[in-house]
Protein backbone atom coordinates (compact mmCIF):
# COMPACT_ATOMS: atom_id res chain seq x y z
CA UNK A 1 0.00 0.00 0.00
CA UNK A 2 1.20 3.33 -1.10
CA UNK A 3 0.89 6.14 1.82
CA UNK A 4 1.03 9.77 1.00
CA UNK A 5 2.56 12.60 2.88
CA UNK A 6 0.39 15.26 4.36
CA UNK A 7 2.06 17.63 1.71
CA UNK A 8 1.34 15.24 -1.29
CA UNK A 9 -2.34 14.56 0.13
CA UNK A 10 -2.71 18.36 0.42
CA UNK A 11 -1.59 19.05 -3.37
CA UNK A 12 -3.71 16.07 -4.56
CA UNK A 13 -6.93 17.22 -2.94
CA UNK A 14 -6.10 21.21 -4.63
CA UNK A 15 -5.18 20.19 -7.90
CA UNK A 16 -9.03 18.39 -7.83
CA UNK A 17 -11.01 21.66 -6.92
CA UNK A 18 -12.17 23.85 -8.97
CA UNK A 19 -11.17 27.20 -10.37
CA UNK A 20 -13.58 29.09 -8.61
CA UNK A 21 -12.87 27.57 -5.28
CA UNK A 22 -9.06 28.51 -5.30
CA UNK A 23 -9.35 31.48 -4.01
CA UNK A 24 -10.89 30.89 -0.72
CA UNK A 25 -8.17 28.18 -0.37
CA UNK A 26 -5.19 30.40 -1.23
CA UNK A 27 -6.42 33.02 1.34
CA UNK A 28 -7.04 30.42 3.90
CA UNK A 29 -3.53 29.11 3.44
CA UNK A 30 -1.64 32.58 3.45
CA UNK A 31 -3.21 33.39 6.71
CA UNK A 32 -2.23 29.72 7.80
CA UNK A 33 1.55 30.48 6.31
CA UNK A 34 1.64 33.79 8.01
CA UNK A 35 0.60 32.43 11.49
CA UNK A 36 1.39 28.74 11.20
CA UNK A 37 0.51 28.11 15.16
CA UNK A 38 -1.80 30.82 15.67
CA UNK A 39 0.21 31.95 18.73
CA UNK A 40 0.53 35.69 17.34
CA UNK A 41 -2.73 37.63 17.69
CA UNK A 42 -3.63 39.10 14.70
CA UNK A 43 -3.87 42.88 14.47
CA UNK A 44 -7.18 44.17 13.93
CA UNK A 45 -7.27 46.94 11.33
CA UNK A 46 -9.60 50.28 12.84
CA UNK A 47 -11.81 48.69 9.52
CA UNK A 48 -12.20 45.17 11.76
CA UNK A 49 -12.87 47.20 15.00
CA UNK A 50 -15.19 48.95 12.85
CA UNK A 51 -16.45 46.42 11.42
CA UNK A 52 -17.08 44.26 14.64
CA UNK A 53 -18.17 47.35 16.50
CA UNK A 54 -21.20 47.92 13.93
CA UNK A 55 -21.76 43.66 14.35
CA UNK A 56 -22.53 44.45 17.63
CA UNK A 57 -24.42 47.17 17.24
CA UNK A 58 -26.87 45.21 14.64
CA UNK A 59 -26.91 42.40 17.21
CA UNK A 60 -27.60 44.24 20.47
CA UNK A 61 -30.49 45.69 18.03
CA UNK A 62 -31.81 42.84 16.39
CA UNK A 63 -31.29 43.94 13.54
CA UNK A 64 -29.85 41.46 10.73
CA UNK A 65 -25.99 40.06 10.48
CA UNK A 66 -24.31 37.89 8.24
CA UNK A 67 -24.91 34.14 8.33
CA UNK A 68 -22.68 31.61 8.58
CA UNK A 69 -24.18 30.42 5.69
CA UNK A 70 -24.21 33.34 3.90
CA UNK A 71 -20.35 33.46 4.54
CA UNK A 72 -19.89 30.04 3.45
CA UNK A 73 -21.70 30.39 0.28
CA UNK A 74 -19.87 33.66 -0.46
CA UNK A 75 -16.57 31.43 0.05
CA UNK A 76 -18.00 29.17 -3.06
CA UNK A 77 -19.36 25.99 -0.28
CA UNK A 78 -22.26 24.54 0.64
CA UNK A 79 -23.14 23.79 4.20
CA UNK A 80 -22.77 20.12 2.90
CA UNK A 81 -19.03 20.12 2.19
CA UNK A 82 -18.04 22.25 5.34
CA UNK A 83 -19.96 19.27 7.49
CA UNK A 84 -18.46 16.43 5.57
CA UNK A 85 -14.88 18.40 6.18
CA UNK A 86 -15.51 18.24 9.72
CA UNK A 87 -16.60 14.25 10.12
CA UNK A 88 -13.45 13.75 7.76
CA UNK A 89 -10.99 15.94 10.07
CA UNK A 90 -12.50 13.67 12.84
CA UNK A 91 -12.48 10.53 11.21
Amino acid sequence: MITMSLAEKARTLVGQLPESKLEAVVQLLGVMVNDPEGDEPAELTEGDIAAVREGDRRLANGEATVSFDDVVADLGFTMDQILRAGEDALA
